[in-house]
């Protein structure tokens, strides 16, 4: 798993660790597990699915779990829109002064 969040460019970014993970057998080669995921310092739970053949293994977390991610993005996309409308805002702050100056 941790190879895969460093690997994957959607996940690679955000720096993931994981810092713990609990598998249990639920029958035959099917396992689930806890993966607790530490992103900025925190930890985040993730329920993990697992297939193992004997050889191989697969597993698979549903998207919902990366919820927090996406609350991370839309921060990061609220700061940068703020800092347009901030930069916005200056450019016709000094352009009302510029006209004020040139019109008294």
């Amino acid at each position: 798993m941790q190879e895969s969040f460093r690997s994957d460019p959607e996940l690679a970014k955000y720096n993931l660790s994981i810092t713990d993970l609990t598998v249990v057998n639920l029958k035959g080669n099917q396992y689930e597990g806890l993966a607790n995921v530490s992103y900025d310092g925190e930890n985040h739970p993730l329920s993990v699915k697992i297939a193992y053949d004997g050889e191989s293994f697969v597993w698979n977390v549903d998207a919902i779990s990366f919820n927090f991610l996406a609350e991370v993005v839309l921060q990061q996309q609220y700061q940068e829109l703020d800092e347009q409308i901030d930069a916005v805002s200056k450019q016709i702050e000094d352009g009302m002064r510029s006209y004020r100056e040139r019109n008294e």
